[in-house]
């Protein structure tokens, strides 16, 4: 007989982060920076409210782990929440667990999953598709086979890398550990989203904490790397993102619009891939999106989950039913207006999510 149980951090035994180690190794949906105990362990750091629920066999083994913070209304949210873009149930098989009955044992009402990386039993939802830079066979095989597949795309690349290098001196630092960088990166990200019209991920505190946690962690499971182009020793452009297990995360560019006809941050990946390829990574994950750079430099796909999970509860079915309103209205022929209402409630919760997590900062 199994058992569900709730711990934080200090409960889980080396016997159990052994085994969360071992699922990742051995599962190639969970092969991803974001699913590992370290990852957790920096989210830890910076929220008061991580916990985790255990599913253990009759010996008391570890069988799944779902990472998680409490929401509103009894809704819970996977590790990090909307700031994460791989989350779920680590398991040796995830797509085995009972997703609802690990969060029925919690007390919870709906668990949602924006990126998840399995699909869940008997939880409808779309599917996604995250775009990766395949550096298995080494950057030139990369870059042939891009060449073969969008060959403007990579003829374009290589006359705006001249067309920048006669705006000065380019160079390129692709680990750069100067925290006077990372905040010149998040200033400017910042100012994006405004110019934008997106929401401000770090407008909230937990998360320029998390990106300081993680440019501070160098372990072979989770390493953050900061990379920089400069012109004439002026920042350009950078990134910011998490490596381990052999994958590098695309997670936040930048640049300076000054150069923008350049493409400086697409150089950047450029000079990215080929440094991560010299050093063995055989991925660099671009993530889910419908972004042009995405469909050209990315050449292979894997799904990304997105669905809710209801308890077998009163407050579950009164979940399930306002999703259904949802659901309902999309259904009508009204074209893009029918969609709005899902979108303006998605994200509404994922501002809620990032402020609640404000609110319970370590």
């Amino acid at each position: 007989m199994t058992t569900i149980s709730v711990s934080n951090w200090t409960d889980l035994s080396p016997d159990d982060l052994a085994s969360w180690r071992g699922w990742q190794a051995d599962c190639p949906a969970l092969a991803s920076p974001f699913l590992t105990p370290e990852f957790a362990e920096a989210v830890g750091r910076v929220r008061s409210d991580l916990a985790f629920a255990v599913q253990r066999d009759e010996a008391g083994r570890a069988q799944a782990i779902l990472p998680f913070h409490r929401g509103y209304l009894g809704s819970i949210s996977p590790l990090a929440g909307p700031m994460s873009d791989w989350h779920g149930v680590v398991a040796a098989d995830p797509d085995a667990v009972d997703v609802k009955a690990m969060i029925t044992r919690l007390g919870a009402s709906v668990l949602r999953l924006e990126n998840g990386h399995s699909p869940t039993r008997g939880a409808p939802g779309a599917v996604e598709f995250s775009h990766l830079m395949d550096l298995s066979s080494g950057y030139d095989a990369y870059e042939a086979r891009g060449r073969a597949r969008e060959a403007g795309a990579f003829s374009r690349l290589a006359s705006r890398g001249r067309k920048l290098a006669k705006a000065g001196a380019v160079t390129f630092d692709l680990d750069d550990r100067t925290p006077e960088t990372l905040d010149w990166l998040i200033s400017n990200k910042r100012r994006q989203c405004v110019a934008t019209g997106q929401f401000d991920v770090f407008s909230v505190g937990w998360t320029r904490a998390l990106l300081h946690e993680l440019f501070a962690t160098g372990t072979p499971a989770l390493r953050g790397r900061l990379s920089t182009l400069r012109i004439d020793g002026a920042l350009a452009a950078a990134h910011f993102g998490i490596q381990g297990a052999g994958v590098l995360h695309y997670w936040f560019p930048v640049y300076d619009e000054a150069h923008g006809a350049c493409s400086p941050g697409l150089i950047l990946l450029q000079a990215m891939a080929r440094q991560a390829a010299s050093e063995g990574l055989t991925a660099i994950e671009l993530g889910k999106g419908d972004y042009r750079y995405k469909r050209e430099f990315g050449d292979t796909q894997r799904p990304v989950y997105r669905h809710a999970i209801w308890a077998d509860s009163v407050s579950g079915a009164l979940w399930r039913s306002m999703d259904g309103l949802e659901g309902g209205w999309a259904a009508l022929p009204l074209g893009e207006v029918a969609r709005l209402p899902g979108k303006v409630a998605r994200r509404a919760d994922r501002q809620l999510n990032f402020y609640l997590g404000d609110l319970r900062a370590a």
